[in-house]
C-alpha cells in the first residue's frame, strides 16, 4: 500500500494522501481501535479538532489536531451543536 500511495503521490499528490488516508483507517479498523483512536486520528490528519457525539449512547469525544483528547464520554446525553460540521449517523452507518 505505501508504495501505490508513494507511485500515485508522484502522479496525483492530492490523490496519493487519499490512499494514505485510506491506509491509515484501515489500519486502525484491522487492529479493532476504538471510537476514541478514530476520532483523535481525523483530528490529525485533517488538521483541525474532531467531535463524535452519541447522545443515545452517552459517549461525546473531541480530539484535537495534535491528538489530545479533550474531552470524556458524557454523563448526559448532548446535543450536537449547530457550529460543528456534521453528519447524522443511524444503525447502519450514515443516512
Amino acid at each position: 500500500m505505501r508504495e501505490l500511495a508513494g507511485r500515485l503521490a508522484a502522479l496525483d499528490p492530492d490523490a496519493g494522501e487519499a490512499v494514505r488516508v485510506i491506509a491509515y483507517f484501515d489500519r486502525l479498523t484491522a487492529e479493532r481501535a476504538g471510537l476514541e483512536a478514530l476520532v483523535r486520528g481525523a483530528a490529525v490528519l485533517a488538521g483541525s479538532a474532531a467531535r463524535l457525539a452519541d447522545p443515545v449512547h452517552g459517549v461525546r469525544i473531541r480530539g484535537e489536531p495534535d491528538g489530545r483528547r479533550v474531552d470524556g464520554p458524557a454523563r448526559t446525553p448532548v446535543p450536537p451543536t449547530t457550529d460543528w460540521p456534521g453528519v447524522p449517523l443511524g444503525p447502519g452507518g450514515a443516512r
